[in-house]
């Protein structure tokens, strides 16, 4: 355990110094196809939606319907992104640096005895409990092994060791180095985004290599497929995902092929040594597979109907468990972009919408017991292994993600500037949720600084969708529910891009929607202080006219003085209210103030009383 706090101590300490934008990765970052690109317009009407032939709708789209509903056009920014300071390496960084360019040397010997055996179990650990959980397609028992058998300081005889025959099944000691760089390469991104910078140009040239490599062979390599899931993995974490999306699924159809060719057995026999079963292997491709597509609106590589097993995996860890429950959601994620690829059908596609729903809603409910995330408490990573509540918190974020998938589309299905009433409660409560989640996770643990790709594709979604409801709301008491969820979202991205290039493109295409949400955050301050202004001066009049001024008098006033202000100045909920309640309490008689006081018309109004409650869902 204490190898990984080493680890993790370092990664806090990068993220201290504050990151900027790599130049030459942000240059590489490929558009992705068929998705829209957020910008400004001055009509207010939403854009016209992709052909549903082309694909689904995803987060950008309704970023830029949100954007279009919100703001009108506003001149570009000519500001320019900060330089990147001095780089100063830090210890897992540097490592990298060195190995590489010791790789590239092309010296003779053993390129991994330039870190010592206790700093590669560190490493070795820390991806595990990072990515190796999730996806166990490597044997990192034997990965462990090899790194430390051919170390000149355990071996009498190295030239001996190295010289020795090796069976198919082995992989070649080019492999084992390859993959170890590759497992470095992914954690240093964790550490600090600079090492995306580092790494990249190695990446790439042994990337294309093995591709090459893979497709020209008639015989598939186990050790050349996890190099590639390793390089389609960095691609993912260096926010290259369409990349991600295209190495993956030339894994997943090697994999398919090498199953009908062995009339459905999919082991594996050269390489095999380093890598898990080929039972396990496939379906951790195929998880990756459904992942990328819906993340990058993009078909996947092989789909359901070709694939005629389930998977056979035992369920005595929670790593396991996590592949066969994601197995599961990867095939309702089919059902549903099925469902998403239909022409609407009114009143059917109501009820296909809802049985998905509940197909989502029943999934999360029947996870294992293990599996089960608890959101009432808190992350004690002195009890909890920090690994085993990642996969449980993902599962989570993911329930809640497809559901907002579902009833987003549903939702928006007219095209028009006002939601489906029928749908948009869950809508807006899901989002909700998941920026809640998210919001707290970055504020009590280090797990989504770790990984800002991972946690900005679901607050991406909640947010996308929260705003779009809160660009179709006319009714500016209503967007009180939305409005801080919003905000609170907003400014964590902000906070997020100071140590992350990821973020902090992520904030760059949020630009406009942010000065939209700027305009409210002013509104709303100078609602509290007229709101302010106007209570005292009630409460001099009536103190002037004799009445009582104690607490306990009807009068249609705030029953606090004035909303609490966030950290985004506009009015906060009420502490006690429900968690999960979207619904708001007003009196009636600040409806009817409203009609006279201008002021009056903003989203903080349903916020004041609790006395004659009126209750407002949307």
């Amino acid at each position: 355990m204490a190898i990984v706090k080493y680890l993790t101590r370092v990664r806090n300490t990068t993220e201290s110094q504050g990151s900027v934008t790599n130049a030459q990765i942000q240059s590489s970052v490929e558009p992705i196809s068929g998705q829209p690109q957020p910008g400004a317009t001055n009509i207010a009407t939403p854009p016209a939606p992709p052909s549903k032939a082309n694909g689904l709708l995803s987060s950008d789209y309704y970023l830029q319907l949100a954007e279009r509903l919100l703001t009108a056009a506003k001149p570009p920014s000519s500001q320019k992104a900060k330089s990147q300071g001095p780089y100063e390496g830090v210890p897992v960084t540097y490592l990298l640096e060195q190995l590489l360019a010791h790789r590239a040397s092309k010296t003779t010997g053993n390129v991994l005895a330039f870190v010592d055996n206790d700093r590669w179990l560190s490493i070795i650990a820390f991806y595990e409990e990072e990515i190796g959980v999730q996806y166990p397609f490597l044997n990192l028992e034997e990965l462990k092994r090899q790194v430390i058998e051919v170390d000149p300081r355990n071996a009498k005889d190295e030239h001996h060791l190295l010289s020795q025959p090796s069976s198919d099944a082995m992989p070649s000691r080019s492999q084992i180095e390859n993959i170890a760089i590759h497992i470095l390469a992914i954690i240093s991104i964790f550490a600090d985004a600079r090492a995306i910078g580092i790494a990249n140009p190695w990446i790439e040239e042994t990337y294309a290599a093995t591709v090459a490599r893979t497709q020209i062979q008639s015989t598939i390599n186990a050790a050349d497929l996890c190099l590639l899931i390793l390089a389609a993995i960095f691609f993912f974490h260096s926010d290259r995902e369409v990349l991600a999306w295209r190495g993956i699924g030339n894994v997943l159809r090697l994999l398919q092929e090498n199953s009908s060719r062995n009339s459905g057995d999919l082991s594996l026999h050269a390489g095999s040594q380093i890598a898990s079963s080929g039972e396990k292997l496939y379906w951790c491709v195929y998880t990756l597979d459904r992942r990328w597509s819906f993340g990058t609106d993009l078909p996947f590589a092989v789909h359901d109907t070709e694939i005629d097993r389930h998977p056979m995996l035992d369920n005595d860890s929670p790593s396991s468990s996590y592949v066969m429950s994601m197995v599961s959601y990867c095939r309702i994620s089919s059902d549903v972009r099925k469902w998403l690829l239909e022409p609407i059908s009114g009143s059917a596609s109501d009820m296909t919408r809802d049985f998905l729903d509940f197909r989502v809603v029943q999934w999360k409910r029947n996870l294992p017991t293990k599996l089960q995330y608890d959101s009432s408490k808190k992350y004690d990573a002195a009890r909890v292994d920090r690994g085993e509540y990642r996969i449980r918190l993902l599962l989570y974020l993911r329930a809640n993600q497809m559901r907002i998938i579902i009833h987003r589309t549903s939702a928006n299905r007219l095209a028009s500037n006002n939601l489906d009433p029928s749908t948009v409660n869950v809508l807006a409560e899901v989002s909700h949720d998941t920026i809640r989640t998210l919001v707290r996770l970055a504020d009590e643990t280090d797990i989504y600084h770790a990984q800002h790709k991972t946690y900005n594709h679901f607050l991406e979604s909640a947010l996308s969708s929260m705003l779009l409801v809160l660009g179709s709301i006319n009714d500016d008491a209503n967007r009180a529910s939305c409005l801080q969820d919003a905000f609170d979202a907003v400014e964590l991205i902000q906070r997020l891009s100071l140590t992350s290039p990821v973020s902090q493109r992520l904030l760059e295409r949020l630009r406009n929607i942010h000065e939209a949400m700027d305009s409210f955050r002013a509104r709303g301050s100078r609602a509290t202080s007229q709101m302010r202004d106007v209570g005292e001066r009630d409460q001099q009049q009536r103190g002037i006219m004799g009445y009582p001024l104690d607490s306990n008098q009807p009068m249609g006033s705030p029953s606090q003085s004035f909303p609490q202000s966030s950290s985004a100045g506009i009015a906060t909920l009420s502490p006690d209210m429900s968690h999960s309640r979207r619904g708001f309490d007003m009196s009636g008689s600040i409806l009817n103030l409203a009609h006279d006081l201008p002021f009056m018309n903003f989203p903080e109004l349903g916020q004041f009383l609790d006395d004659n409650p009126v209750n407002f869902t949307f």
